[in-house]
Formats: C-alpha cells, sequence, structure tokens
C-alpha cells in the first residue's frame, strides 16, 4: 500500500479589524523554509550590487582624476612648447637680421678692399654706393601695419633666407679673404716701392739755384749739361736720404767735394755732392728722411748749395718729377 506524501502547512491569520473576518493564509513548509534563503540571497544581491556602485564610483573617479591629471600635462606641455616656438621664433629672426646686417658689413669691408686696390692700381674705378640701414636719413620712427599669425611656410621661408643669407657670406669671405690677400702684398709692395723711390727734399730749404738740364757753367760761361739741381742752403745744414736704400759709395774728389750714392734698388740711384760733412759709411742700410751728412761747398762750387742727382738705370733724369711728389707729401 503506497503510503501518501503529507506535506505539512502552516496557517497565518492576519485580522485587519475586530469587526471584519479573519484572513487565514496555508503556506507550505517548504516555503517556509525557503523563505530564509530567498532573504539570504536578497541581501548578498544587495550587498554585491552597492559594492559594485560603490567600487564603479570609486574607478570613475580615479579615472577622473588621472584623466584631469593628463590634461593638466598636456596642456602645461602645449603651453611650453609654444613658449618654445615663439623663442625659437625670434632667435631665427634675430639671426635673420644679423645675417643681413653681417652682409651689410661684408659689402662695406668688400668696398673698402675695392678702394684699397684702386690706391695700389689693381681694382676697378668705381664702387657700389653705400646701402642705406634702417633708421638712416630724417624719417620717422613710427611702426604699424596689419599682422597675422606666423604660418610654417613664413618659418620655412625665413630659414631658407637666413641660410642663403649665411652661405653667401661664407663664400663672400673665402673670395674676400683671397682678394686681400693679394691686396696686401700689392700694398705691401707698393709701399716698398715707395719707400725705396726718393719722393722727399734731401735739405729743408727750397731754393733751387741751378735747374736740372741746359745752364751756363758758372766757371767757363759755357752752354753745358747740368745733370742734377743745385739747392741753395746753409752750411752746416742737414742732409737727408730722399727713399730707403744702401750707401754704395762715399768719398771725395775735386769736381764732386764730399759725396755720397745711394742705391735705391729698382735701377734707381741718389747721388749728394759738395757735403761739408759725411756721416754714413759704405754698405749701411738707410732709411728715407735719415740725416745722411752737412751742406757744403767742397769740390767744384762757388758757394754753400747741394747738388741732387737721382739716376735711373745710371742715367740721371730730372728730380722735379721726385720733388713735386714731396711737396704734395708734406
Amino acid at each position: 500500500m503506497k503510503a501518501k506524501l503529507q506535506l505539512k502547512h502552516y496557517t497565518v491569520m492576519l485580522i485587519r479589524d475586530p469587526r471584519q473576518s479573519v484572513l487565514r493564509l496555508r503556506i507550505p513548509v517548504l516555503v517556509m523554509l525557503a523563505t530564509p534563503l530567498l532573504f539570504a540571497a536578497a541581501c548578498a544581491w544587495a550587498y554585491y550590487s552597492t559594492y559594485h556602485a560603490v567600487s564603479a564610483k570609486r574607478t570613475s573617479q580615479e579615472l577622473q582624476t588621472a584623466l584631469n591629471e593628463q590634461t593638466r600635462i598636456y596642456e602645461s606641455n602645449v603651453s611650453g612648447r609654444d613658449m618654445t616656438i615663439d623663442h625659437l621664433q625670434e632667435e631665427l629672426l634675430r639671426l635673420s637680421q644679423q645675417a643681413g646686417e653681417l652682409d651689410e658689413r661684408m659689402n662695406e669691408i668688400r668696398r673698402l678692399e675695392e678702394e684699397m686696390q684702386r690706391l695700389v692700381g689693381m681694382g676697378p674705378g668705381s664702387s657700389e654706393p653705400a646701402a642705406v640701414q634702417p633708421g638712416d636719413g630724417d624719417a620717422a620712427t613710427g611702426i604699424g601695419g596689419t599682422s597675422r599669425a606666423i604660418t610654417q611656410q613664413d618659418t620655412d621661408e625665413l630659414i631658407a633666407k637666413t641660410t642663403d643669407h649665411y652661405n653667401t657670406i661664407l663664400n663672400s669671405m673665402e673670395s674676400l679673404y683671397t682678394q686681400l690677400n693679394e691686396t696686401k702684398s700689392r700694398v705691401v709692395e707698393q709701399q716698398s716701392r715707395l719707400a725705396h723711390t726718393p719722393s722727399i727734399w734731401p735739405v729743408d730749404s727750397r731754393t733751387i739755384t741751378s735747374p736740372f738740364g741746359m745752364r751756363r757753367d758758372p766757371f767757363t760761361l759755357s752752354m753745358v749739361y747740368h745733370s742734377g739741381l743745385d739747392i741753395g742752403a746753409k752750411s752746416g745744414a742737414a742732409v737727408y736720404a730722399t727713399a730707403d736704400g744702401t750707401v754704395s759709395s762715399t768719398g771725395y774728389d775735386s769736381y764732386h767735394g764730399n759725396n755720397i750714392v745711394i742705391d735705391h734698388g729698382n735701377g734707381l740711384k741718389t747721388w749728394y755732392m759738395h757735403l761739408s760733412k759725411i756721416g754714413v759709411s759704405k754698405g749701411e742700410g738707410i732709411a728715407k728722411g735719415q740725416e745722411i751728412g752737412l751742406v757744403g761747398s767742397t769740390g767744384r762750387s762757388t758757394g754753400p748749395h747741394l747738388h741732387y742727382e737721382v739716376l735711373k738705370d745710371n742715367k740721371s733724369v730730372d728730380p722735379n718729377t721726385y720733388l713735386k711728389g714731396a711737396r704734395k707729401d708734406e
């Protein structure tokens, strides 16, 4: 005989009001047993949901904080980059301006070098006009005009222009260096030639008592050729070398009296006659303007004076050609 499974249940009475009927609820035992489990599960679910929400909120706040920090760092980096770009642009502009100024200075040096070449007879006949510098003249100093943001193209063009400027300057410097060396050599050569060219008066006096060329001899009164200049001066007045050179001879003879010959190189010699005193020796190096003796009237002479000759390739030439230069130098 099959036994029936008897399921127990509980009756729950609910009295709402004494005058109303009692409400009876029959709750099976299984339901009563399951209720605590359901309650525990609900509590666990509520706890999990609350924890998850709090955790999610905390994570969201942390992410927001991290995002804010990253945003701050980014903005700082962008600001720093902008400042760096502005600084670099300012430096680029400064370098560009300096390149322009340096280029102008190179032009000035080049014009000076050309002027030096002309002075020594090796340059062109004219120079470039001087460039007008900013601020030259009587113009006002105000500035103005519209402005716009600097573009990458502007920066690239300025970089290219500045680079070209410096490349041009470097090339000019190389060329100018060579030219200056050549000019220096020519100037040194010219200075040496000038130093060795008779170009000053041999005495302080400027009184010509007998010129170069044809004249009447003071002793025979016949027409003769006078190969130098007679310059009247007081006896004992200083006689000066008219150019750098070396004393090639000194001595005395009845015609020239006490006399000195100085060799200046390049076929040029000067001859000083009728001296009262010789102050140099043969082979001695002489500088232009150096005192070499004293005016006298020795030899064939009518009175104190200096007979001065200039010889080119051992042939007497007119000293006036050189003395005119001396007058200009003085």
